[in-house]
């Protein structure tokens, strides 16, 4: 007898559909972006609160390349023979200062100046804070409690004209402005003597709930006494 003929047989590939490609890929995407900013799904940090890198190797692909506002110690090295000045970074901070997408976009709206100065406040407050460091961090070791601060800091910048780039220049009015300002009473800085309240010409208000918990609105302003000899002199 004849043999039949043999059927052909295909093996059908299932394929998905472009518009079931893009929806997966974006709500993957999405899901990326999502852990980056949340703090709560981020692995532990490796690093130790101890932990320094030199300013050389801010190169590398793990550095940012900006690192002003990051606390850091001055030592020597030994280069060729030849003493050479070494900054000494805690690595800790240079993670926590670029790790958050929040942050980045709030560093691009913000003026350097400004951004600096922030950072600089937040990371002494949580270098004065004694118990938190003990425990693994301080008040703005955690992202969230950053991006509110460089929040309120935009907020509040932008109650007064910008800041110009560069210095101004000498005349009559700008020299009478720093003569005033370089004789003004000082706050403190952030450390044991923050919070004092028999400081010269200044008030310390404060908006704290608890003393184990300071609120970064606490400020010093110039007293009634200073504002009327400022203001009713000759």
């Amino acid at each position: 007898m004849p043999k039949a003929p043999l059927k052909s047989c295909t093996s059908r590939k299932h394929e998905q559909s472009p518009t079931q490609r893009d929806g997966a890929t974006t709500r993957k995407v999405a899901q990326t972006a999502a852990a980056a900013s949340d703090p709560s799904r981020w692995r532990a940090s490796k690093l130790r609160r101890t932990d320094t890198i030199a300013k050389k190797y801010s190169g590398d692909s793990t550095v940012p390349p900006d690192l002003v506002g990051i606390p850091f110690k001055a030592t020597e090295t030994v280069v060729n023979g030849v003493n050479r000045p070494m900054y000494l970074y805690k690595e800790q901070g240079i993670e926590r200062s670029f790790r958050s997408s929040r942050l980045l976009a709030n560093k691009e709206r913000m003026p350097q100046w400004l951004w600096t100065t922030v950072n600089r406040v937040l990371f002494a407050v949580d270098a004065g804070d004694e118990i938190a460091m003990a425990l693994g961090g301080g008040r703005f070791a955690r992202d969230e409690a950053r991006e509110r601060q460089m929040r309120a800091a935009l907020a509040w910048a932008a109650t007064y004209p910008p800041r110009p780039d560069l210095k101004l220049t000498s005349s009559e009015c700008v020299d009478r402005v720093r003569a005033v300002l370089a004789e003004a009473p000082r706050a403190p800085k952030p450390g044991p003597d923050w919070g004092r309240d028999d400081i010269r010409g200044l008030i310390f208000h404060s908006s704290r709930h608890s003393s184990l918990r300071p609120e970064l609105t606490d400020e010093y302003r110039w007293s009634s006494h200073y504002l009327e000899y400022l203001f009713c002199r000759d």
